[in-house]
């Protein structure tokens, strides 16, 4: 049996925040994934997805990243990276994803942006 994994789902100045758990592996990917997809169908348009418990940018985040996105943007909303470490953020920009995702470093820079 799988351990419950801790993600947090908060709302924030008409923002979902979703807080990734520090550990995303096999043995936890699914229920991570499945976790957020239910709580995105009930149509989440301003989604937060903090990376501050997130030390390494591996193979299964980068998945779970780009599926959250897709599904996100299918129900027509948008989606930023928050709390986005210095290393975490050079390796987006290196592999290009810098050009899908709005990356910050803190969920400030996101309430101040003037849309």
């Amino acid at each position: 049996m799988v351990k419950q994994v801790n993600i947090s789902f908060s709302t924030t100045r008409g923002y979902l925040r979703i807080a990734l758990p520090k550990v995303i592996n096999t043995k936890n990917y699914l229920q991570i994934r499945n976790r957020i997809e239910a709580r995105l169908e009930k149509k989440a348009d301003k989604v937060l997805l903090d990376l501050s418990n997130i030390t390494i940018l591996e193979s299964l985040l980068i998945g779970l990243l780009l599926h959250t996105r897709r599904i996100v943007k299918d129900n027509n909303g948008l989606i930023y990276l928050v709390n986005v470490s210095k290393t975490c953020s050079a390796r987006l920009h290196a592999l290009f994803l810098d050009t899908i995702f709005t990356i910050y470093e803190n969920e400030k820079q996101v309430f101040s942006r003037k849309d």
